[in-house]
């Protein structure tokens, strides 16, 4: 079972991914949180094997987030998942320590795709 925190400030965002992510018999969601320091704290209790998250969160960047999230799990992936899309965005993504980006325009069968290729226990 691929475990999956959700980390987006948009609360629609975060049930629309939980409920599509609930289909699928290999992922279950262990957190939907909207800002960063209880993204960490969730991800040291639950130690998921990925983390989506956002650019984009009330209390910091998740490009500044990402080393707080390695020392909290440091056995999960993290994939940024953004509508920010750009190079420089993704160049910085990876340089931080996150193991992917994709675009939220992307297709879901792509990020699913992307979260078993990356998460698989």
């Amino acid at each position: 079972m691929i475990r999956v925190l959700l980390v987006d400030d948009d609360a629609r965002v975060r049930r629309g991914w939980q409920m599509r992510l609930a289909l699928e018999p290999d992922m279950m969601v262990v957190g939907t949180v909207e800002d960063l320091a209880t993204a960490v704290s969730t991800a040291a209790t639950t130690q998921p094997n990925v983390i989506l998250l956002d650019i984009k969160l009330p209390d910091s960047s998740g490009l500044d987030g990402i080393s707080h999230l390695r020392q909290a799990a440091p056995h999960c992936a993290i994939i940024i998942i953004t509508v920010y899309d750009s190079v420089a965005n993704q160049r910085q993504a990876l340089s931080a320590g996150a193991n992917a980006f994709i675009s939220k325009q992307a297709n879901f069968d792509q990020l699913l795709a992307l979260i078993r290729r990356l998460g698989s226990p």
